[in-house]
């Protein structure tokens, strides 16, 4: 087997593995892993997005978004509000009780992780960033 195969092998691998210890993470922490991944990116949008852009972004499906987002409404973490630009289209908001969840998931999951990164030290932590951002300004790069 050629080198570049094996690195590939072992990088989908090791991006499987990163996958699984999210979602045992989120598993004993409360949130699924879908709902962890929804959570954190409406954290991001301040709390306001759309269906389409937690699918975008996040890469999931519409069935599974539209599916996560029942679950927030019947537990009354998120509304539904119209959009000013197209009254067509709604707008997913944090209630104050969804954005309490949100809030203490994504600060345990930071925290988790500032430990994560501590422990790698910063010269590890340096060259593991340096050199994700190098494969990917190279993928970008590389035509097939």
């Amino acid at each position: 087997m050629s080198f570049p195969i094996q690195q590939m092998k072992r990088d989908t691998s090791l991006r499987r593995e990163a996958n699984a210890i999210y979602e045992e993470w989120a598993k004993q922490h409360g949130p699924s892993f879908c709902e962890l991944l929804t959570v954190l990116f409406l954290a991001k949008a301040d709390g306001v997005c759309s269906q389409k852009d937690i699918c975008a972004k996040r890469q999931l499906s519409k069935r599974t978004v539209n599916t996560l987002l029942k679950g927030f409404l019947q537990k009354e973490w998120a509304v539904l509000i119209p959009s000013q630009q197209d009254r067509r289209n709604k707008l997913i908001s944090l209630t104050e009780s969804g954005g309490a969840f949100m809030d203490e998931a994504a600060q345990k999951l930071q925290a988790h992780e500032c430990r994560v990164w501590n422990k790698t030290g910063q010269t590890r932590a340096r060259a593991l960033l340096a050199n994700t951002a190098l494969y990917h300004k190279l993928f970008k790069e590389v035509n097939a």
